[in-house]
This record gives C-alpha cells, structure tokens and sequence, in this order.
C-alpha cells in the first residue's frame, strides 16, 4: 500500500483513477439508453410498457451506483496523485470526477425534486370534476387504481395531496366565448408544442399528447372550456401515462399552458 501511495517514480496512470474514468463512462452509456436510447428507438419497444418502465428505471439505478462508485474512485485517485508526481494520473482524477458528477448531479436533482412535489401522476384544476378523456386513456395501465381508467389517481389521499402541492392550480376565468378560447387553447398548445388528437370549438374540447424529453414519457392532456356568464371557463388535467410520480411535470406542463393562455387572452381582449 505504501508503494502506491508513495512511488515518486512510476508514471504510470493511476489504477484508481482509470477504474473512476471507465466507471463514469459506462454510467453516462446507462443513462443515454434509458432516456434517448430508447427514443430513438435502438432498442426496446413500447416506450411507455411497463417492462421498458422498468428497465430503464434499472438503468438510471445502475448508473446512479456506478457514477457514485467513479467518485469514490476518483477520490482514491486524487490521494494517490497527490503523493506522486506523475500528472496523468492528476489529469485522469480529474476527468473521472467531472464524468462522474455529469450523472450524479442531474439524478440527485430528479430525487431532491421526488421529495419536494406531491407523489401523483394526475394534476387537473377541477378536483371536483375533473376534465374526461374522450379520445385519450389517461393511463395504459393502472395496476392499482380502484377508479378505473378515468380514476386517473389511485392515492388514498389524492385530493389533499394535491391540494397541498398545487394550491395554485386553478381554473381560469375569460371573457372570450368558448369557441375563441378553444381556438386560442389549440394555439398556445401549439407553441408548447402538443401533439392535437382532438379538437372541439362548438363543445370546448381539446385533447393532446406531449412527450418529455429526455426519457420520452408520454403525458396525456385535456382542456375543457365551459361557458359561464360573462364568457368561458377553462380547466386542464394532465396526466401521466405511465408511473406514480410524475416529478412535477404535470404541474408545471399545466402552470406553462395557462401562463400563455392568459396573456394571448388578455391581448385578444384588447
């Protein structure tokens, strides 16, 4: 031990600091197959099955566990490099610490996010009576959800969950009739760059399907427009094909569309 720690001769590149670079490499190889890789279609089918779920769960996993591994290892190769005086093996415990932390840091950033968002998949402005899919399964499979297909949530304490994290989400009220608002909802849909399934002016419908993109989840939307006095009433529900957290992803898909919808409805008011 002594030897490798304190050779001030062998210029060898550091065994420590090699296994840290090849560790970081095969964790940054996991995470590009459990998101692009399968977007891409290299391997695998159906995106959003439950077996492709899984592995590719597995893989971030793996890569999580490697890329922690690449930075003890490259810490091993830091001490090492700091009692010799070869410079590769600096310059190798450098690589495998950034490469290392390229995975780590974006996965630690999901979990810390897993905690601090409500654990559903299922995020709508009407609680009460949340916007039905027509056109669309809001889930394509459910294995524990008591509510059926249009359920959605199958939290015992769904509503106060939701409540809790997103008090924020609420319907918004507009002057336009319900025809121009769908119009302007297709619009603004549109921007974010939703795939339309179905669209309705006369009955205030719209359907679509956005794909996050990174790991190409699909997330499944609705937007009704009811008409009040005085003009519409819009309310959104976005739900999660697959999975039971979303990571707040339909909170914020929600929170993007009715920003927009509010500001193109305030110059159509104009």
């Amino acid at each position: 031990m002594a030897r490798i720690f304190f050779n001030k001769v062998d210029r060898r590149p550091s065994p420590f600091s090699t296994l840290s670079v090849l560790l970081a490499i095969a964790a940054i190889l996991l995470m590009v197959l459990a998101g692009p890789g399968y977007v891409w279609g290299l391997w695998g089918e159906g995106l959003n099955s439950s077996p492709e779920i899984s592995r590719r769960v597995l893989f971030v996993t793996i890569a999580f566990f490697a890329s922690l591994g690449g930075l003890a290892l490259a810490i091993v190769g830091a001490l090492h490099a700091f009692f010799s005086t070869g410079r590769r093996r600096g310059f190798r415990t450098l690589t495998g610490t950034v490469l290392s932390l390229v995975v780590l840091i974006p996965v630690a950033l999901l979990l810390r996010t897993a905690g601090d968002v409500p654990f559903i998949h299922d995020v709508t402005t009407d609680l009460e009576m949340p916007p039905r899919f027509l056109h669309l399964e809001p889930r394509l499979y459910d294995p524990n959800g008591p509510r059926g297909v249009q359920g959605g949530p199958f939290a015992p304490n769904y509503e106060e969950l939701h409540r809790q994290g997103y008090p924020d989400i609420k319907p918004v009220t507009t002057p336009l009739s319900v025809g121009s608002a769908t119009g302007l909802a297709l619009s603004v849909a549109g921007d974010l760059g939703w795939s339309v399934v179905d669209v309705s002016a006369a009955t205030g419908r719209l359907e679509a399907t956005d794909i996050t993109s990174w790991f190409g989840f699909q997330d499944n939307i609705v937007v009704r427009l009811r008409e009040i006095e005085g003009g519409s009433q819009l309310d959104i529900r976005s739900v999660s094909v697959v999975g039971i957290s979303d990571l707040g992803a339909n909170a914020a898909r929600i929170r993007n569309f009715l920003t927009a919808f509010e500001s193109g409805a305030s110059v159509l008011e104009e």
